[in-house]
């Protein structure tokens, strides 16, 4: 496996965590952000086969976004 098909979704990812909020709420805001990385995240485990993935996203020094993907136990 290589990481140069996965390039395109980092690229995404780091546009989507320097982008300024628009006039939504705050909260619409980052339940929209949520979705749009959990979506990315999900797409890339589908294409690459992996098991599991961890995401963190840093803005200014300050995490705003982590989660994990994908299965705990591959036997089941």
């Amino acid at each position: 496996m290589t990481i140069r098909p996965y390039v395109g979704y980092a690229a995404a990812l780091a546009i989507l965590a320097a982008a300024p909020l628009s006039a939504q709420s705050a909260a619409a805001a980052d339940a929209a952000f949520a979705h749009t990385v959990d979506s990315l995240a999900a797409a890339v485990l589908q294409s690459s086969g992996v098991p599991s993935a961890s995401v963190a996203i840093v803005r200014h020094g300050r995490l705003v976004y982590a989660n994990a993907y994908g299965v705990a136990n591959l036997a089941s």
